[in-house]
This record gives structure tokens, C-alpha cells and sequence, in this order.
């Protein structure tokens, strides 16, 4: 060993230790949500600070139900970033302008959460204190670095995200089940 290899040491990356899922008809809810906006600092649980430059609501997510060969990942919770995309002028430029579009993820999940007329209601904002607790169906599938395949985590695919319908409660005039319990059969 030469003095020089005593000299370089490599630091290795660090791993996500991010959980990676890939679940179908998910049910997702909303833990936290927090609005980032433009120049705001954030400091990670590693202490590392950077500046954001794209607004987002950063978001703590838990898959609360799955098929059933998918239980054992219930529970499991992740971070995820709702970007607002940017408005492109004529020469696909960036304007510096952000908002809501019903193509983006953080509109899919707008739509699910306040309804078709969203985008037509102008009264309608997206409140991050309006995520905490939101429910939806969605499909999970593996996060990878932008622009490369390595996988870093969980993401929603935007495409799949629908309003989780409300409990079913039948009319109150719907005929009531019979009551089987005065039969007797073979079976008693």
C-alpha cells in the first residue's frame, strides 16, 4: 500500500432507506402536508438544509388498505412531494408562474378531493390543512431518481388517482334481509 492509497478514501452514497411498494386499487391517506414555496429553507432529519425552488406541498403518505395480497404492506408510510407545474409560455419556456392543472398529480389529487368542478369553481383553493386526513384509491409504484432507474421509493401514479366513494348506505326504503333464524333445516 502506497502512501497516496492511505490518503483517498471513498465516501459512499447514501442509500435510500425509502420503502418500495407496488400495489394496485391502494388505499392512501394523507398523514401531513406542508406547503413549500419558492426560497424557503427546509432542513432534513440528517441536519442537510437546502432552498426549495419549484412550490410543492410535501406530503407524509400511509397505504391504509390493499388487496389481499398486498396486506402485509398496510401500514407503511412515505414522503411525497406534490409539485405545481409551471406555466410554458409559446417557446415551451418556463414563466415563472405555478398553478394547479388537472394533467399534474397535485391536480389528479384537487379532483379527488373537492370534485369535478374544481377547476370551474374559483372560490375552491387547495388547502394543505385540507389534505390531512383525505382518503383516496391510487396505484403505488417504485419512485427512480429523475431522469435515471434507480429506484429511491414509492410514488402515486397520477393517472390512477380517484375519489374513494362513500360508504354505501342502502334507502331507507330498500326491503329489509329476511330473518332466517325461525327456518329449520338439516343443519341444526
Amino acid at each position: 500500500m502506497t502512501s497516496l492509497d492511505r490518503l483517498i478514501t471513498k465516501k459512499t452514497k447514501k442509500e435510500s432507506s425509502a420503502p418500495v411498494l407496488t400495489v394496485n386499487d391502494a388505499v392512501v391517506k394523507i398523514l401531513s402536508a406542508e406547503q413549500l414555496l419558492i426560497g424557503d429553507t427546509v432542513t432534513k432529519n440528517d441536519s442537510d438544509t437546502f432552498t426549495v425552488d419549484r412550490p410543492s406541498i410535501a406530503c407524509e403518505m400511509e397505504l391504509i388498505d390493499a388487496p389481499k395480497r398486498k396486506q402485509g404492506d398496510v401500514g407503511t408510510t412515505w414522503y411525497e412531494k406534490l409539485f405545481y407545474p409551471e406555466v410554458k409560455d409559446k417557446q415551451k419556456n418556463g414563466t415563472g408562474v405555478y398553478e394547479i392543472t388537472n394533467k399534474s398529480k397535485i391536480g389528479k389529487i384537487a379532483l379527488a378531493r373537492y370534485g369535478e368542478d374544481f377547476f370551474d369553481n374559483e372560490d375552491l383553493i387547495l388547502d394543505p390543512e385540507d389534505l390531512v386526513g383525505f382518503t383516496f384509491i391510487c396505484n403505488l409504484v417504485p419512485k427512480t431518481e429523475f431522469g435515471g432507474t434507480k429506484v429511491t421509493g414509492t410514488r402515486i401514479d397520477q393517472d390512477s388517482v380517484e375519489a374513494l366513494e362513500d360508504e354505501f348506505t342502502p334507502p331507507e326504503d330498500a326491503p329489509k334481509a329476511p330473518d332466517f333464524k325461525g327456518i329449520e333445516g338439516e343443519g341444526k
